[in-house]
């Protein structure tokens, strides 16, 4: 009975959100996923080479209790400089 199953039937209370990521790992990864990292740390090497991060006035650096990898709760909001 559809209207009545669940997918989280029979694994009980509290059950672990990051406990089922399909396509993380094993044969079915994603293809472009070393290529896209490569790509990212070459993009952040060029912004960086070209212009000044710094965070922008009244941040607050509270990590977020929660997120892996640590982020802060309210996000980050950064001033950009040539």
């Amino acid at each position: 009975k559809a209207e009545t199953t669940s997918p989280q039937t029979g694994l009980g209370e509290g059950v672990d959100q990051w406990a089922f990521l399909p396509f993380i790992n094993g044969p079915r990864n994603c293809l472009g996923q070393h290529f896209s990292l490569l790509e990212a740390r070459v993009i952040t090497a060029l912004l960086t080479q070209r212009y000044s991060f710094a965070p922008a006035p009244g941040q607050d650096d509270t990590a977020h209790p929660y997120k892996i990898p640590i982020t802060p709760i309210n996000g980050m909001f950064c001033t950009v400089k040539r």
